[in-house]
Parts: C-alpha cells; structure tokens; sequence
C-alpha cells in the first residue's frame, strides 16, 4: 500500500518516508523564523504551550529571524525528519516561494504540510486627517490624485504589500507604496500624518482606533472582523477580494506519517478550544481546523495565488 506523501510533493518522486520514530522523551521545537513577541511567534507560544500538555512532551518556540524568514525555513529544511524540529510558516514563505529565488529551499520539496493555526486579516487604516470615510472614497480620493496617495507597510514582499497591490489592479488606481522595516515605524509616521494610510494587523488598528487616533476604513478578509464591529470589508466594495496571512506548521519532508498525524490532532485539539477562539478571534485571527491534506491544499493555493500578483504588480526587491 503506498503511504501518504506530502501533499505539496506528491510529483517530485521523493524517496520513501523515512522509518524512524519521534523520540517521547525528547522535546519539540517549533522554529518560528521571526522575533519575539509579534503575532506569529504568540500564536506559536499558544500552541506550543497546549499540545506539551496534550502529547505530554515538551515543546517550545525558538525564535530564529533573518533573511526575510527564510533563515529558520533552511535550518528546518536540513534537520532530520523525526517530528522534533518543526517550522511554524506564514504567507511571508509562500510568497517568497515566487519572490526570493535564492531562497535556499522549496516549500513543496523540502517540506511536508503538518497542521494550520489560522488565519490573520489585515485593517485599512487612515489619519484621520485624510478626508475618507470608507474605502470607496479612499479609492475616489486615489482616482482623483494618480500617484499621490500612499500607503505603509512593513516591507516590499509582504502580504501588507501585496493586499495594497491587489487594491491598486482590482479597482485601477495609482497609488505609492511606502515600505518600513516594523510596523511601530509605520504607526508613528501614520499617527504623524507624514503617510495617510497604512495596512496594519486587524489587533493593532483597533487598538488605535478606540481612541480615534485612526480610521479604519475595511479589513482584508472575506468577512467582517469580531475586532472592529462596524468595519466592512473590502470585498464590500471590489467583490472577491479576500486577503488574510496564513499561519501553521510544516516538517522537513520525509517525517512519517504517524508523527504528522499525531501533531496535527493536537494543534486541532487547540484551535477548536473555546478560550483560544475568543482569543484569536479577538486579535482577527481565524482558527483553522484543516487535516493534513487541506492544510497542504492551502498551502498550495496560497503559494499560486501571491505568484500571480506578484507577476501581475511587478513586484520585485530592492537591491
């Protein structure tokens, strides 16, 4: 009987899954390629935290940033296929697959999908200074000003980047991008007015917007966030526009099935908790429940869907 592949190789003609078995007394690594204390490395604590109790081992997050995340990615790419080194990707690593070349891995070859987290939709904010209220006259306003209005994000290649480059093909404006290396840069200059708008995570802008500091004008996903009641979302005015940063787990390709297996039942023990739905949710994030197989297919279609717009917007990087 053939053994399930990873569903991102099933073409490539990978050897036979490797034999071996996750060591329980051993602990388990979950390899988030960004810093501390932003909203993949917390997601990943949650996890981490919850399913040590659940498969009864210990497993913790190493933070290991650079290079555009793909630092952590090629350390998980060589480390052995035994369940107890795991890469915790995002979006950022799907649109790299069409964006970084150079990257040193590839996703459907290197890797073999494991489990979701979720999905995280992004807030169109403005300085209340800009004279809009919603997104429909953001993109009068944008119309009537080729090349004048500009957006922030936290860097070329970002799905930030990218959701504001779909904005421009979808409703035909010309508008700038404006990167910045943090999100905290690209507040401050927002809260300034020194740039009028910013696509920020739905947790910060609504933070922000309590106190009137900014306006949101739409969220990025395919529906209304529980985060900013009121808020529209941009498929309101371009319909299909649904644009959210997917987070999960992936192994090095050639960890048995078994293992997978198994930690993909504990990470969906997590996200169908009540306390971390309310939680994610209140952050505009979206649990994903998805088996190995559909989380694969997420990966895929994700992957595809930013080479597109990549091609489409000519985006390139800088240097």
């Amino acid at each position: 009987m053939i053994r399930r592949r990873s569903v991102l190789a099933l073409t490539l003609g990978l050897p036979s899954l490797a034999r071996a078995q996750t060591r329980p007394s051993q602990p388990i690594r979950l390899v988030v390629p960004f810093g501390a204390g932003g909203a993949t490395d917390i997601f990943a604590r949650t996890v981490a935290e919850r399913i040590s109790v659940t498969l009864g081992r210990r497993a913790f997050v190493e933070n290991r940033p650079g290079a555009g995340a793909t630092l952590g990615a090629q350390q998980v790419a060589r480390a052995a296929p035994d369940g107890q080194t795991l890469l915790v990707i995002t979006s950022s690593h799907t649109i790299g697959e069409s964006l970084l070349p150079n990257r040193g891995y590839v996703l459907a070859r290197d890797f073999a999908p494991v489990v979701g987290f979720n999905t995280t939709a992004l807030a169109i904010t403005a300085t209340p200074s800009l004279d809009v209220r919603d997104l429909a006259g953001l993109i009068a306003h944008a119309r009537a000003n080729p090349g004048v209005l500009s957006y922030a994000t936290t860097g070329i290649g970002t799905v930030n980047h990218l959701a504001g480059e779909l904005i421009r093909l979808r409703a035909g404006i010309d508008w700038v991008h404006v990167p910045y290396r943090a999100g905290a840069e690209a507040r401050a200059d927002l809260l300034a007015g020194r740039v009028p708008v910013m696509f920020d995570p739905v947790a910060g802008a609504a933070d922000l917007a309590r106190d009137g500091r900014v306006r949101v004008l739409a969220v990025t996903g395919a529906a209304a966030s529980p985060a900013l009641p009121g808020v529209p979302p941009v498929s309101a005015t371009l319909p299909g526009y649904d644009v959210a940063l997917l987070i999960g787990m992936v192994a090095p390709v050639g960890t048995p099935d078994s293992v997978i297996d198994r930690l993909n039942a504990a990470v969906r023990e997590v996200v169908r908790t009540p306390e971390v739905v309310a939680q994610w949710r209140s952050q505009g994030a979206e649990p994903i429940d998805a088996s190995v197989a559909d989380w694969g297919g997420m990966i895929a279609t994700d992957t595809a869907r930013w080479a597109q717009v990549v091609r489409e917007a000519g985006v390139k990087l800088e240097g």
